[in-house]
C-alpha cells in the first residue's frame, strides 16, 4: 500500500496530519476505500480520526420532544422525578448518533488492519 498526501477537509484536519506526520504516523490515501486514516507502523497502530462537526441539535430536539409528548410529560417542570424506561429513551436518542460513528470508525480500522495484515503483520486499532 503506498501513500499518498490527501486533502484535508478542515483547519483540525490539517493540524491533526501535521501532528500525526510529526510523530511518525502515515495518512491512508483516500482511494484506499474505506480504510482509516492513518498507519503508525513503528507501534502498529491504525487510526481513524472522526469529527464531531454535524450540528444534530434540532433533530435530537425533534426526537426528545416527541418523547415527552408521547409521555405527556410538563417540559416546564421537569423536576420532577422521571420514571427509569424514559430516561433510557433519552439516553438512546442521545447517544445513537455517536455510537454510529464509533461503529463506522470500528468497520473503517477493521478493513485497514485486513489490508495492512497482508503487507505489514498484525495491527491495533484505535480512533480519535
Amino acid at each position: 500500500m503506498s501513500f499518498v498526501t490527501v486533502m484535508p477537509r478542515t483547519k483540525f484536519e490539517t493540524t491533526f496530519r501535521q501532528f500525526v506526520e510529526n510523530v511518525g504516523g502515515e495518512i491512508v490515501p483516500e482511494e484506499a476505500g474505506r480504510s482509516a486514516d492513518y498507519f503508525f507502523r513503528r507501534h502498529n497502530v491504525v487510526a481513524e480520526l472522526k469529527c464531531l462537526v454535524v450540528d444534530q441539535t434540532a433533530d435530537t430536539f425533534n426526537k426528545l420532544y416527541k418523547l415527552t409528548a408521547k409521555r405527556q410529560v410538563d417540559t416546564n417542570s421537569l423536576l420532577m422525578p422521571l420514571d427509569e424506561s424514559f430516561l433510557k429513551e433519552c439516553q438512546q436518542v442521545l447517544l445513537t448518533p455517536i455510537e454510529n460513528i464509533i461503529r463506522d470508525a470500528n468497520q473503517q480500522i477493521r478493513a485497514t488492519k485486513k489490508t495492512a495484515s497482508h503487507s505489514f503483520g498484525t495491527w491495533r486499532g484505535s480512533h480519535f
